[in-house]
């Protein structure tokens, strides 16, 4: 073999190190068999070096046909790099630079998006699956049927982001192998001789339906779970702000002597305040099933506090809406406390003819004030951030930095204090 064309040889395989064994063979052999064969039909060999290129061309086409096989048999972002890295190896043409760039940059944004997007469903899924899985954990064992449906809950939510996640990422693979061969084809516009390579992929059609099919059942093992343990009804009967069929008067009554505080927080029942017939206290609540609640004396205080029991999962979701069950307080005539403190997150709050010192607060929900002649007893001051003040059924109020204030000032002793964050104030003074 002559020199020159050892040389080129010697060349070329240290510009392919690297590679697989294998590849660098079947290059090396390719273009010591293409330079031969031109030899023996007479051709110069300086033309056979000028028509093929420099070795470290030849070699740089060689990586990209390489990286460009491999994107093709595991499309991934780290072997679509790899091609998008090797493809500016051989391109020489302005052109053929110019379509290459915009077909790398407009392909690898698409390929991160589709890839990403299917990231975030998996993540999705999987915080779905796992956080519905802790909520039905901490679900007292006495109630099973919650805790077959919370868990289906968990499932349809992980099947339903997995389902369109193993979409984007199949779509992104598909996109990268389209990708790969539209580079291809720009490069190889220089009709500069290249060995073949294998091009065959393996098939993933099987893997892809049997991913598909799992997917379904997935959710379809969550939509029999929930149907059966009945909870939709239960949530939808929360959620539209519907009276719970399963409820349970309690009423208890206490002797006002030595009470000073009065202290009513909810969770989302409404809470209704007013001047009652009898000479004690009188705290009647409605208890739906999933509620629970404590309510005593201490000291001089007398509180009560709804809670849940456990019974539902996501129960802070759940408290955002009013669940149409009552606590009423009735506070017999004549009785002063110093304060009377009302907190609801999720319920309304209800004071009528009262003048006394009250705190209420909701999150939500609307706060109602109905004085009935008595209004001139009491201080009134309101405050609510992104709701309306309604006095005696026109707005009211003025914007602050702290949101729509009212005030009226009467002089008296006593002070009654409405704050909502986003519900309503309604006050009726007549």
């Amino acid at each position: 073999m002559d020199d020159r064309i050892s040389g080129f040889i010697a060349s070329l395989k240290k510009h392919l190190e690297g590679l697989p064994e294998q590849e660098i063979r079947e290059a090396v052999d390719y273009y010591e068999e293409y330079i031969n064969d031109a030899v023996e039909e007479g051709k110069d060999t300086d033309g056979i070096f000028k028509e093929l290129g420099s070795p470290e061309k030849i070699a740089g086409m060689i990586r990209m046909e390489s990286s460009i096989i491999k994107a093709q048999r595991s499309p991934g972002l780290k072997n679509f790099t790899g091609v998008s890295r090797n493809a500016f190896k051989g391109v020489t043409t302005p052109l053929a630079i110019i379509s290459l760039s915009f077909v790398v940059f407009f392909s690898f944004c698409m390929v991160a998006v589709l890839f990403a997007g299917a990231f975030c469903l998996f993540a999705g899924a999987a915080v779905i699956a796992l956080g519905l899985v802790y909520e039905a954990l901490r679900i007292p064992p006495g109630f099973p049927m919650e805790i077959v449906g919370t868990i289906g809950f968990g499932l349809l939510g992980a099947g339903i982001c997995l389902l369109p996640a193993f979409g984007l990422y199949r779509l992104g693979k598909l996109f990268i192998r389209v990708s790969t061969q539209l580079i291809r084809r720009i490069l190889l516009q220089s009709g500069k001789p290249m060995p073949e390579m294998e091009k065959q992929t393996p098939s993933r059609k099987a893997r892809f339906s049997r991913i598909t099919v799992l997917c379904l059942i997935i959710i379809a093992a969550g939509l029999v779970s929930i149907g059966v343990s009945g909870m939709p009804v239960r949530y939808f009967t929360i959620f539209n702000s519907m009276k719970p069929t399963n409820i349970v008067m309690k009423t208890s009554e206490y002797e006002p002597a030595g009470i000073n505080k009065i202290s009513i927080s909810t969770a989302h029942s409404i809470i209704r305040v007013t001047e009652g017939t009898s000479d004690k206290i009188v705290l009647s609540y409605e208890q739906p099933d999933y509620m629970d609640y404590e309510m005593g004396v201490s000291g001089s205080m007398l509180s009560f506090y709804e809670k849940s029991n456990g019974r539902l999962a996501l129960f802070s979701l759940l408290t955002m809406h009013e669940s149409m069950t009552e606590l009423v307080v009735s506070i017999p005539k004549g009785l002063n406390p110093d304060i009377i403190t009302l907190e609801t997150r999720g319920g309304h709050i209800y004071i009528s003819r009262l003048a006394q010192n009250i705190r209420a607060e909701t999150f939500s929900n609307s706060i109602n004030l109905s004085m009935g002649g008595v209004g001139e007893n009491v201080n009134i001051k309101t405050s609510t951030w992104s709701g309306d003040i309604i006095l005696n059924g026109t707005k009211a109020g003025q914007k602050t930095t702290e949101g729509i204030e009212y005030y009226k000032d009467t002089n008296a002793a006593k002070t009654i204090e409405l704050k909502s964050s986003n519900g309503t104030i309604h006050l009726d003074l007549y």
